[in-house]
């Protein structure tokens, strides 16, 4: 049974104590402080246990997309207040739009799924860092960084995606793998044109 429930998988680790569902879900925001420990979930079977072909149990697959999508979505946010470039801006706003609609997909996949998907929602070191370091950048300097960031992101999103979609070992999980790509896909193909246009 899934011990994450759909309105916890889209609380923000900055706000740990509150349940919201989608529709109420605050902006992203790289947490303050670190949060409680995930409580200690019942013994797993063999479904949960199970890897697939990428190394990736079901709940560790969640974990990273969630992780990826809530980073691009902070992302998002980031460049929607802070691009100087108009292109930038509809970027950031197709990408919200894009990840807001993967986020949707991975709650329902998390409530239909039948393994262990209790973990910590926050960010990794490295996307906390990047977050820090794109706050205190701005004008041009922003812009690019923004696209560097994000395309690197979304390839390894994609790549993340493909690995679950093609050998995951959860049904529900690797459907909402397989009927995210074509969103991450058009997501990456728009950030190369805005890329190529420069």
């Amino acid at each position: 049974m899934a011990l994450m429930s759909g309105a916890a998988l889209a609380q923000e680790a900055t706000v740990p104590a509150q349940k919201l569902p989608p529709e109420q879900t605050p902006p992203t925001a790289p947490p303050t402080e670190t949060p409680a420990e995930t409580p200690v979930a019942s013994a797993p079977d063999a479904t949960e246990v199970a890897t697939d072909a990428a190394g990736l149990s079901p709940k560790a697959f969640v974990e990273k997309a969630y992780q990826a999508n809530e980073f691009e979505i902070a992302l998002s946010q980031m460049a929607l207040d802070k691009a100087i470039d108009p292109k930038i801006k509809v970027l950031a706003q197709q990408s919200l739009d894009a990840h807001t609609k993967v986020r949707e997909g991975m709650i329902s996949a998390v409530q239909s799924s039948e393994s262990d998907m209790n973990f910590q929602q926050v960010w990794t070191d490295e996307q906390r860092r990047t977050l820090a370091e794109l706050d205190v950048t701005k004008g041009a300097e922003f812009d690019a960084r923004y696209l560097e960031v994000s395309t690197h992101n979304r390839s390894e999103a994609v790549e993340l995606f493909e690995a679950y979609a093609a050998t995951g070992t959860d049904a529900a999980v690797k459907t909402f793998a397989t009927q995210s790509l074509p969103t991450l896909n058009s997501s990456e193909q728009a950030i190369s044109a805005v890329e190529a246009a420069k």
